[in-house]
């Protein structure tokens, strides 16, 4: 059964335009079913038509057609609600929901019609439209369809010839040999034509234009104006590039080359509406370069004098930098989080707490793909009580988003992969928050692709660059390990396709302290996953381990008990560590065999024997350096390694017994 929202819209529906028409005043004449003459908007002579028998319009000046509904929202301006208002004379049922959907868009059941863009051939016949789509947010989507013969339409172009836009007109144009004006996009078109000039355009949008219409414009003059956007770029390239040895004359207008602070997308139609006339038009046009060949801005010659050439936008130490994209790799509660937040906070509040130099005081913005917000804050909380932060030095500088329906920058429809919102959201929230670094936590949750498949994980890299390079902003998203233990430096360690490596310039791993390292630092080993060291996976070696760059993680209490959970949260910090002293000093080692050399006081000899007690040399070491026991023996055992001491026997005074073990100094190898 029909709700009354539905049936106060199909009133509206039967209300017919010639009553409608009548009712405004507008005069049409008779031409068999149709009334025709001058369009109520553009006011072209016989241009406006109307079928009684479809109850339908078009206006072939302003490309404009559809039902009753929509000519309300087209003539005055409005909303579709407020269109079937105006048509049944009565307000919206109660309790419903709206606006309604008119002809909704296939597949977007909450989108719909905004405008329709008419093609016809030669004879004016339709051969299909462009459909523009709205939903309630005002995003804005597009479509082709093709008359089914019977008064419907069929949403595809199946052997539909392709022409461009306001083909007659435009053949007008050629033959009354006026400048030609194309466009990216039939609004763009129409309110060229509006403003006086003759401009066309190609159907399904950017990049799509064909040669055979270029064919058409041989000989002529033609100008071709572009979008504030890279597709926009791109599509002025290909059109130019086509009517190259074609057309008579070729002009491009890129309005960003001689306006400044132009919003993406800003084209001739925003140009107009900004209050420029025609007359402005052609005074930026005749002063316009004729094209003659395509400017790759990529290319250039090193022979050329490049000027002042701009450092590398760094923004702390070599981790985060504009322009590039960044990562660490580490296991599933390795520390990274604790890591990332604590450099995090040290940008937005520019001053170091990780150890690391910060360049600027940069905005920040976490996107968390895998904590909520209730989780960041108690991280960000453990970070602020344990180095004392005041909380609002992060005001307006570290900037959490939590999405609970996690966009994605790709995912896959069939076979094909295509692009989701979460860039475009993202580019939004870095002009408008001012951001200079964004953190996607983790990598694995930007996209629903294949890990394993390098051309999948490619093409969402190839975003998180594009990202870094446009918004000019340092872009970091932490990776997973794949199974096994990871190694320092291991630039494979990360899960995978190899390209998701490649593409971060500026890749870290992060691993726990292995048993080797925890003994040199003489750290126990129920403490050493504590202890975690940080190294570039961009160079060929990691460097010694008391060379890394290590990080210890602290147990911080937030303070938060409640009867219910008394203990309250007790929540893991990253703070820098530096590994004990591995070298000593020249005269320090020497002043250490000038006491082996001489033996004791009561004329013992020291010894590396097990059973030496007091006798042992390591405990001189130790004696004269106040260094963990581990490294004391480690340099006695590396000398006799070295040839720098050897063992042998003596007579011991104390026990009155020779043979006893003990150690000698070879002074042709003491270190220098």
């Amino acid at each position: 059964m029909p709700t009354p929202f539905e049936d106060w819209v199909q009133h509206a529906r039967d209300v017919s335009i010639e009553s409608e028409i009548l009712r405004r005043g507008i005069q049409l004449k008779r031409q068999g079913v149709e009334r025709v003459g001058p369009c109520p908007r553009c006011g072209g002579t016989d241009r406006f038509a109307i079928n009684t028998v479809k109850n339908v319009y078009n206006c072939r000046g302003c490309g404009h057609g559809g039902d009753v509904i929509e000519l309300v929202q087209w003539l005055d301006d409005c909303q579709f609600s407020e269109a079937v208002e105006r048509l049944t004379g009565q307000p919206k049922p109660n309790g419903q929901a709206g606006p309604a959907q008119s002809a909704p868009a296939p597949g977007k059941a909450r989108w719909s019609i905004a405008a329709t863009f008419p093609y016809e051939d030669e004879h004016k016949k339709l051969l299909f439209q462009t459909v523009r789509y709205e939903d309630p947010k005002g995003d804005k989507d597009y479509s082709q369809r093709r008359p089914d013969g019977k008064g419907g339409w069929i949403n595809d172009l199946k052997g539909v010839r392709l022409v461009p836009f306001m083909l007659p007109e435009l053949l007008e144009d050629l033959k009354a040999k006026r400048p030609i004006v194309i466009t990216e996009g039939e609004k763009c078109a129409l309110e060229c034509r509006r403003n006086g000039l003759c401009a066309t355009t190609n159907p399904l949008g950017a990049g799509k234009w064909l040669d055979a219409f270029s064919k058409l414009l041989k000989g002529h003059d033609v100008i071709v104006c572009a979008d504030n956007d890279d597709a926009g770029r791109k599509h002025v390239k290909k059109v130019a590039t086509s009517l190259l040895g074609i057309a008579g004359r070729i002009r491009v207008l890129a309005f960003e080359k001689f306006l400044s602070d132009l919003e993406d997308g800003f084209d001739i139609y925003d140009w107009f509406k900004s209050g420029n006339v025609t007359a402005d038009f052609w005074e930026i046009v005749n002063a316009l370069p004729n094209f003659t060949h395509v400017v790759d801005e990529d290319e250039w010659d090193a022979g050329d004098e490049p000027g002042f050439i701009n450092p590398r936008s760094w923004l702390l130490g070599n981790q985060f930098c504009r322009g590039f994209v960044s990562s660490v790799v580490a296991a599933g509660g390795g520390g990274k989080t604790s890591l990332r937040i604590l450099q995090f906070i040290s940008m937005a509040i520019g001053r170091s707490l990780c150890g690391q130099h910060v360049f600027r005081r940069s905005r920040v913005l976490l996107v968390s793909l895998e904590d909520d917000r209730d989780e960041i804050q108690r991280r960000i909380t453990a970070v602020i009580n344990h180095y004392k932060i005041d909380r609002k030095e992060l005001k307006g500088w570290l900037i959490v988003w939590t999405p609970k329906q996690h966009p994605k920058f790709a995912f896959a429809d069939g076979r094909k992969i295509k692009e989701g919102d979460l860039g475009k959201e993202l580019r939004e929230k870095i002009k408008r928050l001012k951001v200079d670094v964004v953190s996607l936590d983790p990598f694995i949750k930007t996209h629903s692709l294949k890990e394993n498949d390098n051309t999948e994980m490619d093409f969402v890299c190839d975003m998180l660059t594009a990202l870094s390079i446009e918004c000019n902003v340092g872009v970091d998203s932490p990776h997973h390990v794949h199974k096994g233990q990871i190694e320092p430096g291991n630039a494979d360690a990360g899960r995978g396709a190899s390209g998701v490596r490649d593409a971060a310039r500026l890749v870290y791993t992060l691993c726990p302290m292995d048993d080797k390292e925890a003994q040199k630092f003489d750290i126990s080993e129920g403490t050493r996953r504590y202890y975690v060291r940080l190294d570039s996976a961009k160079t060929n070696t990691a460097p010694p381990s008391e060379k890394a760059e290590w990080f210890r993680l602290v147990s911080v209490p937030l303070g938060n008990s409640t009867p219910e959970y008394p203990a309250g949260d007790h929540i893991q910090v990253a703070e820098p560590w530096k590994p004990p002293d591995l070298e000593l000093p020249i005269d320090v080692q020497n002043k250490i065999l000038d006491h082996i050399e001489r033996g004791m006081p009561n004329g013992q000899r020291y010894s590396n024997a097990p059973k030496a007690t007091d006798r042992q040399a390591w405990k001189l070491v130790q004696h004269l350096t106040k260094k963990a026991e581990r490294f004391c023996r480690k340099l006695i055992f590396d000398w006799i390694k070295e040839d720098v001491l050897t063992v042998g026997t003596y007579h011991d005074p104390v026990v009155r017994k020779s043979g006893v073990s003990c150690l000698y100094v070879d002074n042709s190898k003491r270190p220098t």
